[in-house]
C-alpha cells in the first residue's frame, strides 16, 4: 500500500467533513441524552475519518511523480512553457504559451500554473521551490507567481536569468538583464544593458552583477550563477564560458552554446555541443573535459534535444526533447536526468510528460537541494595545464589573440582578461576549420571587439607586433587580396596585409614594402614587429629582414577583418590560426617563445588525411530554415551515400554517412540541392578528427547508425 502524507489526507478530510454538519434539536442537547448523541456524532466522525483515509491510502499514487522521486530520493518539481501555436516557437518568443508545472507530491501530474495563453519564457522555480519566475517577452517584465498559480506580479523591467538564496542573509535574488531590445533583429546583438539582480521580494534595489561584455539575446541561453554568487556562466562576443561576479575576469571555455554551472561545492560547467545531442562537462577551470550523450533518454531516439539546464542539485538536470523537426514539434516532451557520481554519463532518465503540446525551457527543483555545501575556495583551482606557460606568452599590450584549440582538451587557451580575448565571427562561406583556424576562401571573419574599440592599446607610440599563421590556398591570385585589416571607423582600412602573387605586402596609407614570400598550401608562421618607421619580418620565429615603413600611426583602430579588406572587398582564399596583435613592438626573444609555445601546440595535432570518391546519394537530413536554427550563423547536415567508386582512398565501406555544410552565414548552400539518386565526387575526412565541428549545428535524421561518419570538407563552396 503506497504511503500517503498526512498533510495531504487531513485537509481533504476536514473538507469533506465541513459538508456535512451534524445537527441536533436543542431538547435532545440536555443531559445523558446530549452525551449520548456527542458520544454517537464522535463515533460517525470517526467512522468517516477513517473511511476517508482508508480510501486515500488505496488510492494510486501518480506512477510519474512515483518514479521522479524513485530517481530524486525527495519532493521534486518541475516547471516549463508548453507551446498551444505551432509547437515551433523555441525560444517562445511569442505570447502562445502556458505555464506548467510537475509536483511529485500533489497527485495531479502535469498541469497548467496559469491557463491564460501568454508569454511565459523562461520559468525558473525560486531557490526554496515556492514561487515560478518567468519573463513576458512581448512586455518586457520579469513577472513572479507562487507555485499554485496564486499572487502573480511583475517584478521588474527586463528577462530573468537565474534564481538564487543567499545562506547567510535568507535572501531570494532573482538575476535578470536590464532595459530589454524588445524584438532584436538577431540574437548576437546588443539586447540587455547588464546582469541586475533583485530581491524576490524587492526589500532591496538592484545590483549591477555584469556589463563588461556586450549582453544578446545568446546571454539568456543560459546564464547560471553559482551557489556562492561568485561566477556565472555565460555566452558573450567573446565566446561562452565563465565569468568572475561582479565585473571580474571572464574566462572561455570550449565551444558551443546552453553554458551551465552546477549548483553545490563541486562547481562543474557545461555546454552544449553543436549537434544538441551531447554536454561537454568540465571542472571549473576548463579541464578535464568529457563528452556525455543526453540524447540516448527513452523516446528521444538518438535524436536532438534543446533546453538543458542544471537543476538546483549537482546530480540532477531537466532538458526537452525529441526535436522532431525544425523548431522543435508536438513530439517535444519533458525530461530529468541524474548523473552518474563522476558526471560522466547520465546513469537514469524520467519523461515527465506524455502530452500533444511542445514542451520547452524545462527547470528543474529538488528539495535536497537546499541543504548543499557551498563551494570551498573562493578561488578557481590552478591545474598544471594552466600554470604552465601559455600561447601567445607576454600579454603587455596584447590587443587581440585568436588562439588555437587543443584537441586534447578541446578548450580555448591561454586564460586572459576579457578586454583581450577575442572571437570572430565568419561570413559568407568562411567556417573554422581544424583547431579553430578561420577557412576563408569565400568569405571573411570579422572580429568582435570590446565597447572602445583597440584604439587605447596603440596609444603611446610604441609600435605594433602582428603574428599569425598564414596558409595561402593559391601561389597567384588573379588580383591583390587581403589577408588581415585592421579598420578603422566607417569601414576604412587602417592597415592591411595583402597577397599580390606569392608576396606579402604591408600596406598602410601610400606606404607598402614586401614582408614575406607563400607557398601554397603551406603554413607560414609570420611575425612582424614595428616601430620607429621600421618593421622586422619573423619567420618561424626567426628574424628574416627589416625594412622601412615609414610612421604607422594605429590609434583610433576599432577592429580587425581576416579574409578581405574592411567593406568586404578584396576576399582571400586561404585559412589563418594561431593570430595575435600587440599595441608594442615585442623583443626579438619574445617573439622567439611565442613561436616555440605556437609550434608546440601545432606538433600535437592528429594528422588528418583527406581523400576523394565517388557516391550516390541515397538519403537526406532535413534541412532547417535559416531563421530556425537559432543562435548559429551555419548549420551541417548528415547525408547518407552509397559508395560507387572509391578511387584511391582505399574505402572499403559501401555506404557512408557524409556531414555537409547546408547553411552558411544564414543561407542556403549550393550542397542542400543536392538530389537524391545523383552521383557526386567529394573530397571527405574522418569527423571524429574535426572536433571544431561539435560547437556547430548538424541535422542527423538521415543518419545510417551502422555506416561511419565522415566530412565533406569543400561542401561550403560547392
Amino acid at each position: 500500500m503506497n504511503k500517503i502524507r498526512n498533510d495531504t489526507v487531513r485537509p481533504r478530510i476536514l473538507q469533506l467533513l465541513s459538508r456535512k454538519r451534524l445537527c441536533y434539536p436543542e431538547s435532545e442537547l440536555k443531559g445523558d441524552r446530549m452525551q449520548i448523541r456527542t458520544r454517537a456524532g464522535h463515533t460517525f466522525m470517526g467512522l468517516l475519518a477513517a473511511a476517508l483515509l482508508s480510501g486515500a491510502c488505496s488510492r494510486q499514487r501518480h506512477p510519474i511523480a512515483a518514479e521522479l522521486e524513485e530517481l530524486t530520493g525527495c519532493h521534486t518539481r518541475v516547471v516549463w512553457c508548453q507551446d498551444w501555436d505551432k509547437a515551433t516557437d523555441l525560444y517562445a518568443d511569442r505570447p502562445k504559451f502556458k505555464l506548467m508545472g510537475f509536483d511529485s507530491r500533489d497527485n495531479r501530474g502535469e498541469h497548467w500554473i496559469l491557463k491564460e495563453v501568454g508569454s511565459y519564457a523562461r520559468p525558473m522555480l525560486t531557490a526554496k521551490g515556492t514561487h515560478i519566475v518567468y519573463s513576458d517577452r512581448q512586455a518586457g517584465k520579469v513577472c513572479v507567481v507562487a507555485w499554485g498559480g496564486r499572487r502573480r506580479r511583475e517584478l521588474i523591467e527586463g528577462f530573468a536569468f537565474d534564481t538564487l538564496l543567499d545562506p547567510e542573509t535568507g535572501v531570494e535574488w532573482v538575476y535578470y538583464g536590464s532595459n530589454p531590445v524588445l524584438n532584436p533583429p538577431r540574437q548576437d546583438v546588443k539586447a540587455y544593458d547588464a546582469v541586475m539582480r533583485i530581491p524576490l521580494d524587492k526589500s532591496k534595489p538592484p545590483e549591477l552583477v555584469w556589463n563588461k561584455t556586450m549582453l544578446m539575446q545568446l546571454s539568456e541561453h543560459n546564464l547560471q550563477v553559482s551557489s556562492d554568487a561568485k561566477y556565472a556562466s555565460l555566452i558573450t562576443p567573446v565566446g561562452l564560458g565563465v565569468a568572475s561576479l561582479p565585473n571580474g575576469e571572464f574566462q572561455v571555455i570550449g565551444a558551443g552554446c546552453w553554458p551551465s554551472i552546477a549548483p553545490g561545492p563541486e562547481f562543474l560547467f557545461w555546454h552544449f555541443n553543436g549537434g544538441h545531442r551531447s554536454l561537454a562537462v568540465y571542472e571549473r577551470d576548463g579541464a578535464n573535459r568529457r563528452d556525455m550523450p543526453i540524447n540516448d533518454a527513452p523516446g528521444i531516439n538518438g535524436m536532438e534535444v534543446f533546453h538543458p539546464r542544471w537543476s538546483n542539485h549537482p546530480r540532477f538536470m531537466g532538458m526537452d526533447g525529441p526535436l522532431a523537426i525544425s523548431g522543435g514539434g508536438a513530439e517535444v516532451e519533458v525530461y530529468v536526468g541524474r548523473f552518474n557520481v563522476d558526471h560522466t554519463a547520465v546513469e537514469k532518465w524520467v519523461q515527465v510528460t506524455r502530452n500533444t503540446n511542445a514542451d520547452f525551457f524545462v527547470d528543474v527543483w529538488v528539495e535536497s537541494g537546499m541543504s548543499l555545501p557551498m563551494p570551498s575556495s573562493d578561488a578557481a583551482p590552478q591545474t598544471a595545464a594552466q600554470t604552465a606557460r601559455a600561447w601567445p606568452g607576454s600579454i603587455e599590450g596584447l590587443a587581440f589573440v585568436w588562439v588555437d584549440k587543443s584537441p586534447e582538451s578541446g578548450m580555448l587557451k591561454p586564460r586572459v582578461n576579457a578586454t583581450f580575448s577575442q572571437t570572430v565571427q565568419p561570413r559568407a562561406l568562411a567556417h573554422y576549420g581544424p583547431c579553430s583556424r578561420m577557412e576563408l576562401t569565400g568569405g571573411s571573419c570579422v572580429a568582435v571587439p570590446p565597447d572602445d574599440g583597440l584604439g587605447d592599446i596603440f596609444r603611446g607610440n610604441r609600435g605594433f607586433t602582428i603574428q599569425a599563421v598564414v596558409t595561402a590556398a593559391t601561389q597567384t591570385p588573379s588580383t591583390a587580396s587581403v589577408i588581415m585589416a585592421l579598420t578603422g571607423d566607417n569601414d576604412t582600412s587602417k592597415l592591411t596585409l595583402e597577397q599580390e602573387g606569392n608576396a606579402i605586402w604591408l600596406r598602410h596609407d601610400a606606404n607598402e614594402v614586401v614582408v614575406a614570400n607563400v607557398v601554397a598550401g603551406q603554413p607560414l608562421r609570420l611575425a612582424l614587429a614595428a616601430a620607429e618607421g621600421q618593421v622586422t619580418v619573423y619567420e618561424n620565429g626567426k628574424p628574416t629582414r627589416t625594412e622601412t615603413t615609414g610612421d604607422i600611426n594605429l590609434s583610433g583602430t576599432a577592429g580587425v577583418v581576416f579574409g578581405a579588406a574592411a567593406d568586404g572587398a578584396a576576399d582571400w582564399q586561404g585559412s589563418l590560426e594561431g593570430v595575435s596583435i600587440y599595441g608594442r613592438k615585442l623583443s626579438a626573444s619574445e617573439i622567439s617563445e611565442s613561436d616555440s609555445l605556437l609550434a608546440g601546440l601545432m606538433k600535437e595535432r592528429p594528422e588528418i588525411r583527406e581523400f576523394s570518391l565517388k557516391a550516390r546519394l541515397v538519403e537526406r537530413s532535413e534541412i532547417p530554415a535559416p531563421k530556425a536554427i537559432g543562435a548559429y550563423r551555419r548549420s551541417l547536415a548528415v547525408n547518407v551515400y552509397d559508395v560507387l567508386d572509391p578511387l584511391d582512398s582505399g574505402i572499403e565501406d559501401k555506404r557512408l554517412n557524409v556531414a555537409q555544410w547546408v547553411i552558411m552565414d544564414r543561407r542556403i548552400t549550393a550542397a542542400s540541392d543536392r538530389k537524391i539518386g545523383e552521383v557526386y565526387e567529394l573530397t571527405l575526412a574522418e569527423f571524429d578528427l574535426h572536433k571544431q565541428l561539435k560547437s556547430e549545428r548538424i541535422s542527423r535524421d538521415a543518419e545510417d547508425f551502422e555506416a561511419s561518419l565522415y566530412y565533406d570538407i569543400k561542401s561550403a563552396w560547392q
